[in-house]
């Protein structure tokens, strides 16, 4: 798999993806009439991802990345070198109410 940037013409198609991932990797976070499920977990896609985002962060000479991450991705995160800074919530209107979220730090 190849990382670059995305270019505008692109945006619809990665909003998509971003709404798939969201509905696969939070099943136990939404109401199943909300869901859909994805073809792509478990390949590695994401850690790639999320390499090339710290990279490029690097690389503009960032040395902190930041996130809100659900509570099935906190486990991913960590994995991936970042660290809880506070358990908290945040409005859904896709799930209808608020969900759990934990603020993330990675140190690059």
């Amino acid at each position: 798999m190849v990382v670059r940037r995305a270019v505008p013409a692109e945006a619809e198609a990665l909003w998509n993806i971003r709404n798939q991932a969201i509905r696969h990797g939070c099943r136990a976070d939404y109401p199943p009439e909300v869901l859909a499920a994805s073809a792509f977990t478990g390949r590695g896609m994401a850690r790639q991802i999320l390499n090339a985002i710290k990279q490029e962060a690097r690389q503009r000479g960032m040395r902190t990345l930041m996130l809100s991450s659900t509570p099935d991705a906190r486990d991913f995160y960590l994995k991936q070198g970042f660290s809880v800074i506070k358990e908290g919530t945040y409005p859904s209107s896709l799930a209808g109410g608020t969900l759990r979220c934990f603020e993330m730090i990675c140190e690059l």
